[in-house]
């Protein structure tokens, strides 16, 4: 009997191939980071040098949850749906990656509004998403195997659509913040013009992710 693992070991092989070839992405801008910009402060060091920590974690964790399924239980299929620790780790790290990056961003916004509600709004909604994830994680402990996911589908889509709705609202605040700073001087514009698009493109790419996520829960 042949088994076809194009959905299930080959997604994750692709994954795991993609998030490799993205750490080094982001080992080669901290790099650029730390040789460029030695005199910025040290809190910005601090959280560029977490951030790289995570990502190498993130990394360690699919490496070794690929590692399990493909090579240490290759001759057992019904491995397929044990839950190893490096699993829900991965998860883990993916919320507090998210939950860094969206704060970050609420500290620019708060910086450029100079007001505490529409930061403190978005605060919220990226904390209430982490908490989620946090609870998600506990769930996923108390399953027998991957076959009773679905019974936390549930907390997969609403953790999605917080985190989808909290880049969108993060993006258009910072867009609306820049545009409303212009001085119509012409390089000065043509600079806060390419901020709001770097803004609008972060937010709509990680959004996106997470709507597709949704679906993909939604449809398997």
């Amino acid at each position: 009997m042949s088994l076809n693992l194009d959905a299930t070991l080959g997604a994750m092989h692709i994954g795991t191939s993609l998030a490799g070839y993205l750490l080094g992405l982001t080992t080669a801008q901290a790099v650029y980071y730390y040789t460029q910009y030695p005199d910025d402060s040290l809190i910005f060091k601090l959280l560029v040098g977490w951030t790289v920590t995570l990502d190498f974690f993130h990394q360690i964790c699919i490496e070794h949850n690929g590692y399990e399924y493909q090579v240490t239980n290759w001759n057992n299929p019904a491995a397929i749906l044990d839950i190893f620790w490096s699993l829900i780790a991965q998860v883990f790290v993916i919320g507090l990656l998210t939950v860094t990056a969206q704060l970050f961003y609420v500290w620019r916004l708060w910086k450029l509004s100079n007001s505490y509600i529409l930061p403190a709004i978005v605060s919220m909604l990226a904390l209430a998403q982490f908490g989620l994830l946090l609870f998600y994680c506990k769930e996923i402990l108390g399953l027998a195997s991957l076959a009773e996911v679905g019974k936390v589908t549930y907390l997969q889509k609403t953790i999605n659509a917080l985190s989808g709705a909290t880049d969108v609202l993060i993006a258009l605040a910072m867009v609306w913040h820049l545009r409303s700073i212009r001085t119509g001087f012409e390089k000065t514009d043509s600079i806060l013009g390419r901020l709001m698009i770097f803004c609008v493109n972060s937010g709509a790419l990680t959004s996106i992710t997470a709507i597709w996520v949704i679906i993909s829960v939604s449809s398997s």
